[in-house]
């Protein structure tokens, strides 16, 4: 039997905070099991490209986000 792993970020754009960034929240998934954690880190709902897992453009927080979510 072959189990697949799946790696997912996406925004919690529900819950917007007060400085207008969302929570990146994490998704894995192995085969029928899934499990969801926070990743700490804080995104502009604008900037985030859903398809890649990432933010979009070249500004010191994009790079910072994308950097520390790759870890």
């Amino acid at each position: 039997m072959k189990e697949e792993l799946k790696v997912l970020f996406y925004l919690k754009k529900n819950q917007v905070k007060a400085n207008g960034l969302c929570s990146i929240m994490g998704l894995i998934t192995i085969g029928q099991s899934m499990a969801q954690f926070s990743a700490k880190i804080e995104a502009e709902p604008s900037k985030w490209d859903a398809k890649v897992g990432r933010m979009t453009g070249k500004s010191n927080h994009a790079l910072q986000v994308n950097r520390q979510k790759s870890i």
